[in-house]
């Protein structure tokens, strides 16, 4: 970069930043450096969930790939049909307009009924996602949501539209 100074390129390094110079040594002439940025920090998620890849897919975590493994398994075997993933719900508030959407973990037909499955544990039912449920359920009251833990277990959803649609 034109214009710096060895002063300048010592005050960055102060401040704990890499800095390379190109052409020359800045030590001795004062040339300009390039600054490069420090090596990007990995932040851990939110839940401490790793991404996980299975299948040529990449899940969220580890309990959605395996809850994913399990879906498979009962899909080719005949139990259940047109396993998607990701599916994506538009809410609306009121007369139309789309408040938000719900993402879904999967979505597949048993029975003859469309199911809407969610990977959750208790950390990651927060407010937020208990009033995208209720939303959903009281927009979508011919898809039945599931709520379940990485192993498959159903998981306590309280709630009077879930109640009424079961």
């Amino acid at each position: 970069m034109k214009g710096w100074t060895g002063q300048s390129i010592e005050a960055l390094r102060a401040r704990g930043l890499t800095v390379t110079v190109q052409g020359g040594n800045d030590n001795q002439r004062g040339l300009p450096g390039v600054v490069q940025p420090p090596p990007a920090v990995k932040r851990a998620s939110k839940y401490n969930a790793k991404k996980t890849e299975r299948h040529g897919r990449v899940y969220d975590s580890i309990a959605e790939a395996d809850r994913a493994d399990q879906l498979l398994l009962l899909a080719r075997a005949k139990v259940i049909f047109g396993l998607g993933f990701q599916p994506v719900f538009a809410l609306a508030a009121a007369e139309g307009v789309r408040a938000c959407k719900y993402k879904a973990d999967f979505c597949y037909t048993e029975n003859g009924r469309t199911i809407v499955e969610d990977v959750k544990s208790p950390a990651t039912l927060t407010p937020v996602s208990r009033l995208k449920l209720k939303l959903f359920l009281a927009q979508y009251p011919d898809h039945e949501l599931r709520l379940v833990d990485g192993k498959g277990n159903p998981m306590k959803f309280n709630h009077r539209l879930a109640k009424e649609a079961a």
